[in-house]
């Protein structure tokens, strides 16, 4: 089953959840666990922990969580990272070119809110209700970029957004209502949802494909013999 935006589900109205929920379908504290998830011959190791509340741990996290997503990724056999997946959209491959929109889009959304302006959120012609369409939009856009193009965008805007985030002060990225663009929640509730959350909600589709795969492989064999 896809998340509550791939199903087309209304989003909350409270900033601070949209972006997080119209991937999960729920609050960001429904993901809070101490337990790592591994695949099923423990080969990959993806990590699910709770938001970061704190700068260091936010930039701690977004490049360990992201690291540690990339490492598992690597793992895969090329020919199954750019072929069907759990991923609704498609495959391994265009969910990381996802990844890589929506880190864009904070980017964007932080650059128009740095001149004190309120960016179009989530997109230009988008409202937070309108995130599946957007979310399609993105897939067409991407579907055909090779799996070089792919990666290299995602690691320069991974790269980019850490580096908006490490240019703030404690006070100024997890203040509530500090920005007009931010409206009740704060530079870095965005900025965790873009990446470390959005990071855990990729590994747990990445799991499910592993033991997809993982099924389809005894499968296979069993019936060899």
């Amino acid at each position: 089953m896809g998340s509550a935006c791939d199903m087309g589900m209304k989003v909350p109205r409270h900033r601070d959840v949209e972006l997080a929920t119209c991937h999960y379908g729920r609050t960001p504290s429904a993901f809070v666990t101490s337990d790592p998830v591994r695949d099923p011959d423990e080969r990959i190791t993806i990590a699910s922990m709770s938001r970061p509340a704190s700068r260091e741990e936010l930039l701690t996290r977004i490049t360990t969580d992201f690291e540690r997503l990339i490492n598992a990724v690597e793992q895969i056999e090329p020919k199954r990272r750019v072929g069907a997946s759990d991923y609704p959209r498609g495959s391994i491959k265009d969910m990381l070119a996802h990844l890589h929109a929506w880190h864009e889009m904070f980017l964007g959304w932080e650059r128009v809110g740095r001149r004190g302006e309120v960016p179009d959120m989530p997109a230009p012609g988008y409202t937070w209700r309108d995130t599946p369409a957007l979310n399609l939009e993105i897939h067409e856009r991407h579907k055909d970029d090779s799996w070089e193009s792919v990666m290299t965008n995602l690691r320069g805007s991974h790269a980019r957004v850490r580096a908006v985030v490490e240019a703030y002060g404690e006070g100024e990225l997890f203040e509530k209502k500090r920005y007009a663009w931010t409206g009740s929640t704060s530079v870095g509730s965005y900025a965790v949802s873009a990446t470390t959350s959005h990071y855990d909600w990729a590994g747990k589709h990445l799991r499910k494909s592993l033991k997809a795969w993982s099924a389809d492989s005894r499968t296979l064999e069993t019936s060899r013999r």
